[in-house]
């Protein structure tokens, strides 16, 4: 799992720290940013660089399909118009899927 920052003060830093926080939550929203949380499997960041990179383990007992839950943000309030992301998800799983909820 790969969070891309577009805003960009060089090749490899972007303007403003980003994070990212997958949680098996079953699509529930995120309402507080948590390595700890017991329903968190990976976290990345705080880090200003572009490309914030992340392997996931998940884990065994779950049913899919499932909706997992994901918080992208910044650490600072930035300027109208900025915080742009994407977030990137590779897979070796030739079934998997993804779908953008919102």
């Amino acid at each position: 799992m790969v969070l891309r920052l577009k805003e960009r003060s060089s090749n490899t830093e972007s303007t403003q720290a980003g994070c990212l926080q997958l949680a098996a939550q079953d699509g529930k929203l995120i309402e507080h940013w948590s390595r700890t949380d017991r329903a968190t499997l990976t976290t990345v960041g705080p880090s200003s660089k572009r490309a914030l990179g992340t392997e996931v383990e998940f884990p065994p007992g779950l049913r899919y399909p499932y909706t997992f839950s994901v918080l992208v943000a910044n650490m600072e309030h930035g300027f109208e118009g900025e915080g742009h992301f994407a977030v990137q998800i590779f897979t070796q799983d030739p079934n998997a899927a993804t779908h953008r909820l919102n």
